[in-house]
């Protein structure tokens, strides 16, 4: 399960580049990919 708390610590360490996935939404496809 993904929790709100980790992304935004995530988000926090890597703005810039977290916003620019986010456009292209690899970014939920990165986290995924770690989790698994």
């Amino acid at each position: 399960p993904l929790h709100p708390d980790e992304i935004r610590h995530f988000l926090n360490l890597c703005p810039e580049l977290s916003l620019g996935w986010f456009e292209e939404g690899r970014l939920v496809a990165f986290i995924i990919g770690s989790l698994w």
